[in-house]
């Protein structure tokens, strides 16, 4: 019976692995082995190319999902006629990507003359505060959203959405799903059944404006959304005009379409 001699190897999750790349893929010989390896054929359905031949290989996919290359060649102890193959699976995904952001309400119009109840939290007595209606409008849509700066207690505070008459949660952040610290410009809301909670991962080749580091983004997965299911991402932008910002309006209304992803 033969050993598991050989092993596709394949580059990490990077920039390489987006749709429409050429993405490098080469055999590797398990420890002990020294013989020379045998020509190597390669097959990679849904790939272009999708065969090659050589101890190395370059393909690239148009199309998301699961993919899978394999590699098959001679027995390397000399067995004439014996085949070994190793396979080696990627996961190419696309995602729209729309973006959230916590409003702050020095920019919203109106008087400050709604009251809301806000639940503190490490055992503070809730408090009341006057707020303006536009602005409480705008976190049912969004989530969380930050006090006025002008406010002389509680000046960037975030407050969270609530039913009517109901208590809202006060905290220094913005809070995801679990009370996770939702973070601008890497905090993103999933689909855990898609994408697991508290992992890291890459959107490739987003529009310049979204950040200031390029073209390739990586985020966190730290919330959820009742909209947010399947192959969606909420990217979440911080708060709406802050100078240290560096979203605009544009950015904050845009969505994004066929993002390459990877986690």
């Amino acid at each position: 019976m033969l050993e598991p001699l050989v092993a596709v190897t394949a580059p990490a999750y990077d920039s390489r692995q987006r749709l429409g790349s050429a993405i490098p893929f080469s055999v590797a010989k398990t420890a002990g082995i020294t013989a020379p390896l045998t020509e190597t054929v390669w097959s990679a359905p849904d790939g272009s190319p999708a065969a090659g031949t050589g101890a190395t290989f370059s393909t690239s996919f148009n199309t998301a999902g699961t993919k899978t290359v394999t590699a098959t060649l001679n027995d390397e102890q000399g067995e004439s006629g014996q085949l070994l193959t190793a396979t080696t699976r990627l996961f190419l995904y696309t995602f729209l990507v729309t973006t959230y952001y916590s409003p702050r309400e020095e920019s919203f119009p109106g008087a400050r003359n709604v009251q809301i109840t806000c639940d503190r939290g490490d055992g503070h007595p809730p408090v009341t505060l006057s707020v303006r209606q536009s602005w409480l409008n705008e976190i049912a849509i969004e989530g969380w959203g930050r006090v006025d700066m002008g406010d002389p207690l509680y000046a960037g505070q975030f407050v969270s959405y609530a039913q009517e008459g109901m208590i809202r949660d006060m905290r220094p952040h913005a809070m995801g799903v679990g009370r996770r610290i939702l973070t601008g410009c890497r905090s993103l809301a999933v689909d855990p059944s898609v994408i697991p909670l508290d992992t890291d991962p890459v959107l490739f080749t987003l529009p310049r404006q979204t950040n200031d580091w390029g073209p390739d983004v990586a985020g966190r997965a730290d919330d959820t959304g009742k909209k947010i299911t399947g192959y969606h991402i909420d990217f979440y932008v911080g708060v709406r005009a802050d100078p240290n910002s560096a979203f605009d309006d544009r950015f904050i209304a845009d969505t994004f379409p066929n993002i390459s992803v990877t986690w």
